[in-house]
């Protein structure tokens, strides 16, 4: 039995048992809210401004790692909003929740227990990094295609108008608590301040706080939404999502040289389900929900399999290499 089994089991075990504790009315759904909304707002800001912080940006492996992850999810992002624009007959905000949902990993939630267990510390430096752009990167893409996707189908009106586009997106951006940990853990590094030990020690002992709370928290949002119908292109983007991103990732890693251990993990985080990110933009729209909610419970479940094979087969491509 590969030494990751157990990290895996043990992560979509609380997974379940968050599922089952709604499913079975032990917890009513909304509590998860509450519960994303600590991870959100205190955990996992406190847990980037401390990984940034201490992260080393000096080395050209950033940029390369930056340049991998992004451009493959660029890709991914493209091909799944054609897939169930064309292949299935959606509108253009349809092809928006797709392409969110097929290029936009799950890498809070799941991913920093995922990558804290099977890659420890010095995995979730490499996670940090991603962490670091991956939500203005994918908001940026996600507020442009918004606008655009509304035009095209014609539910707003007029040119876009890129100034009060780019305030919304710094507005969005700045008050986004996963922005403030980031920025202040590189301000902090800047003007060279480190907390003491007792900071240091609450900022741990909160940070430790985050995988399982948001392992359970997922389990009970997933089911609040549940199977909705739209199983045949649910599950084309849980195929992209699941087996297609991880593949682009791991290609392109050998392509550009990329070293081992940090294509170890890109892939990971490539290959884990889509988040809660697809259901908000399908709300936004007023279209796609049932294709986000399905997505994003296939997916999990799913993933509870194809995160075990493509650790299995990152490894033996990169052996045998």
């Amino acid at each position: 039995m590969p030494a990751y089994t157990e990290t895996i089991i043990y992560i979509f075990a609380l997974i379940a048992l968050g599922y089952i504790s709604v499913a079975f009315s032990y917890f009513k759904a909304e509590v998860s809210d509450n519960l994303t909304a600590f991870i959100y707002k205190v955990g996992v800001p406190l847990l980037l401004f401390k990984n940034t912080l201490y992260a080393d940006f000096q080395s050209g492996t950033v940029i390369q790692l930056w340049s991998v992850y992004f451009g493959s999810a660029a890709c991914i992002w493209a091909i799944s909003h054609l897939t169930i624009q064309k292949a299935f007959r959606r509108d253009a905000r349809a092809g928006v929740v797709a392409g969110v949902t097929g290029a936009f990993s799950n890498s809070v939630l799941v991913g920093i227990p995922f990558v804290s267990g099977v890659y420890g510390e010095d995995g979730m430096a490499v996670l940090s990094k991603i962490l670091t752009i991956h939500l203005p990167v994918m908001l940026a893409a996600t507020i442009i295609q918004i606008e655009w996707a509304s035009r095209r189908d014609g539910a707003a009106d007029g040119a876009i108008n890129f100034i009060q586009l780019l305030k919304n997106f710094i507005r969005q951006l700045l008050s986004n608590p996963l922005v403030i940990g980031v920025l202040a853990g590189f301000t902090a590094k800047i003007i060279g301040f480190y907390p003491p030990s007792v900071a240091n020690l609450l900022i741990d002992n909160i940070s430790a706080t985050v995988g399982p709370i948001a392992l359970f928290a997922l389990g009970m949002a997933v089911s609040r939404y549940g199977i909705a119908g739209q199983i045949a292109p649910a599950l084309s983007l849980v195929f992209i999502k699941l087996m297609l991103m991880p593949a682009f990732v791991l290609c392109v890693a050998i392509l550009v040289g990329m070293p081992d251990f940090t294509t170890k993990v890109a892939v990971s985080i490539a290959g884990l389900p889509a988040g809660i990110n697809a259901w908000v933009v399908s709300q936004q729209f007023g279209t796609g929900q049932r294709l986000a909610a399905t997505s994003i419970t296939i997916g999990t479940g799913a993933a509870i399999i194809s995160t075990s094979l493509w650790l299995l087969i990152t490894n033996t491509v990169l052996q045998l290499l």
